[in-house]
């Protein structure tokens, strides 16, 4: 299915060892790069995008002089791009029941909001951990019932820039981190994994829809990033020979803390409060 295979000649030590030196070539450009992001204005998303270019150019001189393909492994540019993914193993609500994100196939029919609907494709990109560390784009943990009723009943990893849906609006998840019942996993979480890439995962449908992960409302794939950095882009090419188009869902959506409206400031940290709380009398009994 046009998968990504990595060079079983290549030892994933000195991948990783060579990942993080390649990362630190380009952490000169990361506070100007920060600085961008801190401004939802789309005038900076040339700046972002020629940036992002030139950083390429840097990427493939480096690889020259390691000797090294990272390509197999993780695109070494990953952090300049927003990742709207879930972690393999999430588990997806279905009218059959649920089912692990990397199990569903074209045609399979999830539960949407809308009904149930035909996955169009299950995208997949493959991650070193250092690489996404050193960008911030390590997963975040959304522990079960972190936001109360609405969910998730068991622990959801889901990328920085995935967006959940509460109170009517998109919010993406790095929103959501309070340090207690929604965290950033850490470097050490993965690698207690042998460092084994981390998969993101997401499900294309005929338009943006809401869908349910882990029992938490969540959105599905949107095209506003290259279908092209998919590690099974081909795949989908072989299947529809074209970029077919995706009408987004017409809800406000959240980036930044800065964003946020006062009453979902407080909804939030109500929420945090009363996942600390129920932690406490978890713990007590």
């Amino acid at each position: 299915m046009g998968e990504v295979v990595p060079n079983p000649a290549l030892d994933y030590g000195e991948a990783i060892a060579k990942a993080v030196v390649l990362s630190s070539i380009i952490n000169t450009r990361n506070e100007q790069l920060e600085e961008l992001k801190k401004s939802p204005d789309e005038q900076d998303q040339d700046k972002i995008n020629n940036l992002g270019n030139e950083l390429r150019d840097k990427g493939k001189i480096a690889e020259e002089v390691f000797d090294i393909d990272l390509n197999p492994y993780s695109k070494f540019i990953d952090w300049l791009f927003s990742w709207l993914c879930l972690v393999a193993g999430t588990l997806i609500a279905t009218p059959d029941g649920e089912r692990p994100i990397e199990s569903l196939q074209p045609g399979d029919l999830i539960s949407t909001a809308e009904g149930p609907q035909p996955v169009r494709f299950i995208c997949r990109t493959s991650h070193l951990p250092p690489l996404l560390n050193a960008s911030d784009g390590l997963p975040i943990r959304i522990a079960a019932g972190a936001l109360g009723e609405r969910g998730p009943v068991r622990d959801l990893y889901v990328s920085p820039d995935h967006a959940i849906l509460i109170d009517g609006h998109l919010l993406h998840a790095s929103v959501l981190v309070n340090g207690t019942t929604i965290t950033h996993t850490s470097l050490a979480h993965w690698q207690q994994r042998h460092n084994q890439p981390i998969e993101y995962l997401n499900i294309e449908l005929e338009w943006h829809q809401l869908i349910t992960a882990e029992g938490l409302v969540v959105e599905s794939f949107v095209d506003n990033r290259p279908r092209s950095d998919w590690d099974n882009y081909t795949a989908y090419l072989s299947l529809y020979h074209q970029e077919l188009p995706i009408r987004e869902l017409l809800l406000p959506r959240v980036k930044f803390k800065r964003q946020l409206s006062s009453a979902l400031r407080r909804l939030l940290q109500q929420l945090a409060d009363g996942g600390v709380q129920q932690r406490q009398l978890e713990a007590a009994g």
